[in-house]
């Protein structure tokens, strides 16, 4: 099963758990990989091999891992950063104890028809299951809480834990994902988990593996391949065109708005990068075609501009005399050194205050937290 991924994985249950129909669905759509799923591809990769040698797991001679290293590190998409966060990820593993599952491929047919998912690292103790996600992007934030891919892979952890004579009462679930914020933990009893198994896992899969269900569109659809073919999401439009032409939108049109506005924004957008690869690819499309985008200006070679600004007497207005972001500086000279040389020298200022659904992870700040605590009272 190793380089495949299962019809109703366990990375897209958060999705076919409330669009039942999506993963068959989606089937129709290839695999488009991106750079930035083959850096963390990369990344799992030598995580991996670092955690297997410190848990003391590896197998095989000191020049074979040096040879895998060596391949890893050879790669363009490798930086030292990406060394340093894998280190810490395999740091944050073995702290948990236990016995060290590292890429270990869980069996879950027993809750989803043909389920099987492979989980980034799993430690057993005899009383509770450790199950950590490494997730090397830097985009979206993703938190462990309630989190449905943690939750299969703790059930297939489950399974295996009493195949080998443990009785264990919870399951850790943990994201370690340290370009985004770092590790989310989130504990659920293993009554609870197969609890959530038998009521929601099983029905919704028995649909799922059938194609079966109502096409539910919503924040779910942002990372489904068959969106742009989607007429359910298209519908999203209809919610959005209802808010009437008035003088003063009421409470329900502003979150109507709010809700799909987004959803209908990014999925224009990838209809239009469809659209384009389509006319690419010579298939025309009635009313439309390529032309040329904007471009802009620049240097050809850095260094030779450089070189010709001197010659003209120009030595001070060269370089922008500004500071590198703080990011950047952080890239040069690596994490670790960073927080080594500026421990004192970072704040942290607060962001503009954004608005977020309700069921964001995040605290409320102002007369939304006053909600909020009402709310939990």
């Amino acid at each position: 099963m190793a380089g495949t991924h299962a019809i109703l994985s366990p990375s897209a249950a958060y999705r076919w758990l409330v669009c039942t129909p999506s993963a068959r669905f989606e089937e129709q759509i290839p695999e488009d990989e991106s750079v930035y799923a083959a850096e963390g591809t990369l990344a799992h990769e030598l995580a991996a091999l670092l955690l297997s040698a410190r848990a003391g797991l590896f197998k095989g001679p000191q020049k074979t891992f040096n040879a895998m290293l060596g391949k890893i590190t050879a790669s363009e998409l490798y930086s030292p950063e990406m060394l340093e966060h894998c280190e810490a990820y395999v740091g944050f593993v073995l702290e948990k104890g236990g016995d060290v599952l590292i890429e270990h491929s869980y069996d879950l047919t027993k809750y989803i028809p043909l389920g099987y998912g492979t989980a980034d690292a799993t430690s057993l103790t005899p009383k509770v299951i450790h199950v950590t996600d490494f997730k090397y992007g830097a985009g979206v934030r993703v938190a462990a809480t309630a989190n449905k891919q943690m939750m299969c892979y703790g059930l297939g952890a489950y399974e295996a834990a009493v195949k080998k004579g443990l009785k264990p009462e919870t399951v850790s679930l943990s994201i370690f994902q340290p370009r985004a914020g770092g590790p989310s933990s989130w504990d659920i009893s293993v009554t609870d988990l197969l609890k959530w198994a038998e009521e929601e896992v099983s029905p919704k899969a028995k649909l799922a593996i059938a194609g079966m269900g109502d096409f539910i569109p919503g924040k779910h659809c942002q990372f489904c391949k068959a969106r742009t073919s989607c007429k359910a999401y298209y519908d999203r439009f209809a919610d959005v065109k209802t808010i009437k032409d008035k003088r003063v939108m009421t409470d329900a049109d502003l979150v109507t708005v709010l809700t799909y506005g987004p959803l209908v924004a990014s999925w224009v957008k990838k209809v239009e990068e469809d659209a384009v690869k389509r006319l690419e690819g010579n298939k025309p499309l009635e009313g439309f075609k390529l032309v040329a985008g904007r471009g802009k200006r620049s240097f050809k070679s850095e260094d030779d501009v450089v070189d010709i600004l001197l010659g003209e007497g120009f030595e001070n207005d060269i370089f922008d005399s500004s500071i590198k972001p703080l990011t950047a500086i952080e890239k040069m000279v690596g994490p670790k050194r960073f927080k080594e040389l500026f421990a004192d020298q970072v704040i942290n200022v607060p962001g503009k205050p954004q608005i977020a659904p309700i069921d964001d992870d995040r605290p409320a700040i102002g007369a939304s937290a006053a909600d909020e605590y009402d709310d939990l009272i």
